[in-house]
């Protein structure tokens, strides 16, 4: 779970503009087959300010394991960056983790696979979050499993014996992880099993919209929903959500993390 920083100080301003600096990786390694956890430090990760769990940082890697700081390595480095979730942010400590996806031609899950201490990458301030309303009946999370880290966050965070459900959209079993939470958390676990990427939250819209055969898992009026995947499905399950099971689109916090084909 992130933990939080005081009020922001003159260090903590300058950080919100400037980001985080260049971190250093201490240890890296293969939580499942297709997920690599680097945990890193770094003296700005000390003036960070958390922005709620299921926090985003835009990461720029170097071409090889660190940075040179010749300029002309500057020019390319910039085409170098994609967004992460930030997991474990330790501010008094200056350390944090991330969870890569290890997936083929991807510029982070490169530089993830042969990561190793020492190694280097740069991070922008924390953004995003999320944040659970008074007056959320239930939580439902779904993600894919590049959301997987953020909703292993955002369920740690919740009340004690919040009423929440998740549903996460993974390759095959080998890929299951422990979902630790304080709330009456109910587990889903949706395996493609060669289906194509996105297709089981897509299926899900008829559960949650009571659309499907048998009784079906509709949604309360009043719950909160926090979808985070491949932006077809994303963007699919979220107009289900709303034009079916009415629920009202304020309640839905969608985020594409990432495109087919890209």
């Amino acid at each position: 779970m992130s933990q939080f920083a005081g009020g922001p100080g003159p260090q903590s301003r300058l950080r919100a503009r400037t980001g985080l600096g260049t971190v250093t990786v201490v240890r890296a390694y293969d939580v499942t087959a297709r997920m690599r956890r680097v945990e890193f430090t770094g003296e700005g990760l000390r003036d960070a300010v958390s922005t709620g769990p299921g926090e985003r940082v835009k990461v720029t890697f170097p071409e090889r394991g660190r940075f040179t700081g010749d300029p002309a390595e500057e020019a390319v480095v910039r085409r170098r960056r994609r967004t992460y979730t930030l997991v474990d942010l330790d501010p008094r400590a200056g350390t944090a983790r991330i969870d890569f996806v290890l997936h083929p031609g991807g510029v982070g899950a490169a530089w993830a696979a042969a990561a190793q201490p020492g190694d280097q990458m740069r991070l922008t301030s924390p953004a995003g979050g999320f944040t659970v309303p008074g007056d959320a009946g239930e939580i439902v999370l779904i993600a894919d499993e590049t959301g997987l880290p953020a909703a292993q966050a955002i369920a740690a965070s919740l009340p004690g014996g919040a009423s929440t459900r998740a549903y996460l959209e993974i390759a095959d079993p080998g890929e299951r992880q422990e979902v630790p939470s304080p709330a009456n958390l109910s587990l889903t676990w949706l395996e493609r099993d060669g289906a194509p990427y996105g297709e089981p939250m897509t299926a899900l819209a008829d559960r949650l919209t009571g659309a499907g055969p048998g009784p079906g898992e509709a949604l309360r009026a009043d719950a909160v929903v926090w979808i985070a995947g491949e932006s077809a499905a994303v963007r699919t399950l979220r107009t289900a959500l709303i034009t079916q099971a009415g629920l009202d689109r304020h309640r839905i916090d969608a985020v594409a993390y990432w495109t087919q084909g890209r």
